[in-house]
């Protein structure tokens, strides 16, 4: 049917919002209360998490690790759910634990401070002041936890796909509503959403693994999964740990093979297609081997991307049939991974084998979601360097530009991470004609200039030397002023070209 996040206030009425959706749609309610229990009967550390959140003066050595920890625990066990059937899931912004997975119906639910103040007096037996103050309370706490856990805002609307105030609409007025949104076809749970669950489930369940064991229990680890294949990265400091990763994952229910990467850093490459015989692609590799860093290749399915109108509204002036203008607009959603057929993914196995074979990879990825959620996907992967290939491929020139750009900046604002085109970087690293000609250019400079200087040394130091006049010594300090910088950037060139052309710079 569909898979539904409720994010919500306290004492809202989210909960029970929850209760009857699952009702009516026969879905199964999971709540963040029964992820944390189970996460905390698996070891994890929740309440000394959470104490060190609410408190920043609180000392707490292995916060990050113990984060990580968390969100591996949660997300496996949510996964597992959905792999079992649709849920519903009740808790905070859900959704952020699904990065990348398509059709999820996104629903915020809040109400007038004093709906939940009456709330909270009823429930709670306090008096109004402390009503308030506990509301406060309870807010500011979960709005540090979900900005230390995903970075983001949960009260930000942008993050939804529907607001609800239940206290204006009512609880049977907001049940029919969204029972009716859930069953569109935008929302429908299909083959391709198991399949990027599925995904994550085997990279939560790696990372819970890698995580709990003392063996491989380290910062910097990282861990991602794809129909049984799970890639492992290490950096240099602790690749000691190697050896173990193997015998740990070998007792993950699901895992079929282990690679594994030693490296300082991350790229991300995200782009519609990819093709491991492209020029491009070579450049690409080259690049992470001078950064000593490991590369994931992110397929970025572009139907779930916002647009503007102009983008898509129907210009036919002809068209007059209601139902034609509204399958125009509204097309209607098929399976997001039933066109990804067994040639793009031999593609991008060949891609990932290249990769490995220079110990540069980092695994694969589908993504299919908006670009706010992309930037926060991208946030918490911890990589070193962005690179936007092909991407809005099936959009005009013009907007496909545009698009591009503003995803840039997104990204680089949202993740404050280096964002570069692919084209840039192959114009960088490449050695072509334009670099040719710098090469020559530069050394016609300089073989002048070293000419002119040395085969006319006593005339040189006679101009150099001569102090008749403080405008003859002014004239002498200008001329090495500016030939000495000249001579510098020119040879520089050069020998930068140089060594770009026997690939050793």
């Amino acid at each position: 049917m569909a898979i539904i996040t409720i994010s919500r206030g306290s004492f809202v009425g989210g909960h029970e919002l929850s209760q009857r959706l699952a009702e009516q749609l026969g879905l199964t309610c999971v709540t963040r209360e029964e992820l944390v229990a189970r996460a905390v009967a698996d070891g994890v550390p929740v309440e000394q998490l959470e104490k060190a959140v609410a408190r920043p003066s609180y000392t707490y050595t292995d916060m990050d690790r113990d984060r990580d920890l968390y969100l591996a625990s949660i997300t496996s066990q949510l996964t597992s759910k959905i792999l079992e059937g649709s849920v519903i899931y009740e808790g905070h912004t859900g959704h952020m634990l699904l990065c990348g997975v398509p059709n999820i119906l996104r629903i915020m639910v809040l109400a007038e401070p004093e709906f939940r103040v009456a709330s909270v007096m009823r429930r709670l037996g306090l008096s109004r002041e402390k009503a308030r103050a506990h509301i406060v309370q309870v807010d500011a706490d979960r709005d540090r936890w979900v900005k230390y856990l995903y970075g983001v805002d949960w009260r930000d609307p942008a993050n939804y796909d529907v607001v609800i105030h239940l206290d204006q609409m009512g609880l049977n007025n907001a049940t029919s509503v969204l029972c009716a949104m859930a069953r569109l076809p935008e929302f429908v749970h299909t083959p391709g959403v198991d399949r990027s669950v599925a995904s994550i489930h085997l990279g939560s369940k790696a990372r819970f693994a890698l995580l709990s064991d003392s063996r491989t229990s380290r910062d910097g680890i990282s861990a991602s999964g794809d129909d049984g294949v799970v890639q492992v990265i290490c950096p240099p400091r602790h690749a000691e740990i190697i050896g173990h990763v193997r015998d740990v994952l070998s007792q993950v229910d699901g895992v079929r093979e282990v690679y594994t990467t030693i490296a300082d850093t991350r790229i991300l490459v995200l782009q519609e297609t990819f093709d491991c015989r492209a020029r491009r692609f070579g450049e690409l590799i080259r690049a992470a081997e001078k950064l000593d860093a490991a590369v994931e290749l992110m397929r970025y399915d572009p139907r779930m991307a916002p647009h503007k109108p102009e983008d898509t509204l129907p210009q036919d002036p002809e068209l007059t049939d209601v139902e034609e203008l509204e399958a125009r607009v509204h097309p209607p959603v098929t399976d997001l991974g039933s066109d990804i057929d067994s040639a793009t993914f031999n593609i991008l196995d060949e891609c990932l084998s290249d990769l490995r074979q220079h110990h540069r990879s980092a695994g694969s990825a589908l993504f299919c979601g908006d670009t706010r959620m992309l930037a926060t996907r991208l946030r918490r992967g911890g990589y070193s360097m962005v690179i936007l290939g092909d991407l809005f491929l099936n959009r005009s020139e013009s907007a496909r530009q545009r698009m591009r750009d503003e995803l840039k900046s997104l990204l680089v604002e949202r993740t404050g991470v280096p964002v570069v085109d692919a084209s840039e970087l192959e114009r960088r690293l490449s050695f072509g004609g334009r670099q040719a000609g710098r090469l020559v250019l530069s050394l016609l400079i300089s073989a002048a200039l070293f000419g002119a200087v040395f085969m006319n040394q006593e005339r040189m130091l006679t101009f150099l030397t001569n102090d008749s006049s403080n405008l003859w010594r002014s004239a002498a300090v200008a001329f090495v002023a500016l030939l000495t910088p000249v001579f510098a950037y020119a040879y520089g060139t050069f020998t930068g070209h140089l060594l770009e052309l026997f690939n050793l710079d």
